[in-house]
């Protein structure tokens, strides 16, 4: 069961044909970068085979001089009876053959190097976009869709390690009036502050969200409600130093925070409503302490 309590704190280039088909993208459940890497490993296979085959004609080239050279080892004769005059074109011959194949081993070896880095490219592209696209534009913090994919993660060592995973949801107090007052621009600004002030507040184990609007999520692995709290606690503060240095009706921003822990056996989408409901718990406290405060000094 799941436990919670309040906290109040570019154009692609073009490849030989006879690659064309291994560059091509073919229908897969892998992601877009195992399924580059499996094309890559297929153009190395092709290059190993490029050269098993050279050694393969180098080893029948060296059969064949051996036996005109000792023939008694080979066809058990004393010699090779060959006419003189034609020996010239017999090794003319032989060296023309290993000019024009090793002139094919070049060019192939150049088609697999073009191969390969185009390749290499095309990884290096997906892995930007996909790396992209599991980030928050704005902040540069991980986003709502890279939270399927770790939730999973942090579930299954959390089942394997029998240890806690801290779910951690923040809101920003006060930021409708940042908004407000000093315009969106100002707005994004404060939101790439605190996405950046979050990143050094956690520890690098734990993962950083934005979960929507201004609110983030952290997960926090091996953690429980009393070391998410610590965390809280550090953040607040970083957060109201932060605030002293911030121009007008940033220096009210404050951010409320609520905890939920997972445990084995539990259901991590309740615990994530918990920690929201623990968010919002406390986000009404603080609206609350708020509007006495202006009570109090206009009495």
């Amino acid at each position: 069961m799941a436990e919670a309590s309040p906290r109040t704190t570019e154009a692609r280039a073009v490849v030989p044909e006879e690659y064309d088909s291994i560059l091509k993208p073919h229908q897969t459940e892998a992601s877009p970068v195992d399924e580059l890497l499996r094309r890559f490993h297929a153009i190395d296979e092709q290059d190993s085979g490029i050269w098993a085959k050279n050694v393969l004609v180098a080893m029948v080239l060296l059969a064949g001089f051996l036996s005109f050279v000792y023939p008694h080892v080979m066809w058990d004769l004393e010699e090779v009876d060959m006419d003189p005059r034609y020996l010239p074109q017999f090794f003319f011959g032989l060296t023309a053959l290993v000019v024009l194949y090793n002139a094919y081993l070049l060019d192939q070896r150049r088609k697999l190097l073009f191969a390969r880095e185009e390749m290499i490219r095309q990884i290096l592209r997906a892995e930007s976009s996909e790396t992209m696209s599991l980030l928050d534009p704005l902040t540069q913090v991980y986003n709502r869709r890279y939270l399927d994919k770790i939730l999973r993660l942090e579930m299954s060592r959390a089942d394997r390690l029998d240890t806690t995973l801290a779910v951690m949801m923040i809101d920003l107090d006060g930021f409708k009036a940042i908004n407000t007052d000093l315009g969106h621009v100002a707005g994004d600004q404060v939101l790439r502050e605190v996405a950046q002030l979050l990143n050094r507040v956690f520890r690098r184990s734990d993962t950083v969200l934005r979960y929507g609007g201004d609110e983030f999520l952290v997960l926090m692995p091996e953690s429980d409600e009393e070391q998410a709290s610590h965390a809280v606690t550090r953040l607040a503060q970083r957060v109201s130093a932060w605030t002293q240095k911030a121009p007008g009706p940033a220096r009210s921003l404050g951010i409320s925070c609520g905890v939920a822990t997972y445990r084995k056996g539990g259901n991590i989408q309740d615990v994530i409503r918990i920690a929201d409901e623990n968010l919002y718990a406390q986000k009404t406290r603080h609206h609350a302490d708020s509007q006495d405060a202006v009570k109090t000094q206009n009495a």
